[in-house]
């Protein structure tokens, strides 16, 4: 019997960026590391991180804070990529 593989929505990103295969060529892997929230987001973020582990979110705020973190991941996959695919193309240098 073939073992499933995960839906959840982060685990399907991980396989379609498969973090570590280090195959971008440095320009792009160097772009994707420029890619961040603003400050105003990470503030919002830093707000809304507080309130929850006082265990004061509002259901909107929880949903901004899930959005917040489903994107945060996401760009943890596309960094861990472009690091290592920096890595790569500076052992083959």
């Amino acid at each position: 019997m073939a073992s499933r593989k995960s839906t959840n929505p982060l685990s399907i990103l991980s396989r379609l960026i498969d973090p570590e295969k280090g195959d971008l060529c440095p320009e792009a892997a160097e772009g994707l590391l420029k890619i961040n929230f603003k400050p105003g987001d990470a503030e919002r973020m830093r707000q809304l991180s507080l309130r929850a582990s006082e265990g004061h979110l509002t259901p909107g705020e929880q949903a901004e804070i899930d959005s917040y973190n489903y994107v945060a991941n996401f760009l943890t996959f596309l960094h861990s990529k472009a690091r290592k695919s920096l890595t790569v193309a500076s052992s083959r240098s």
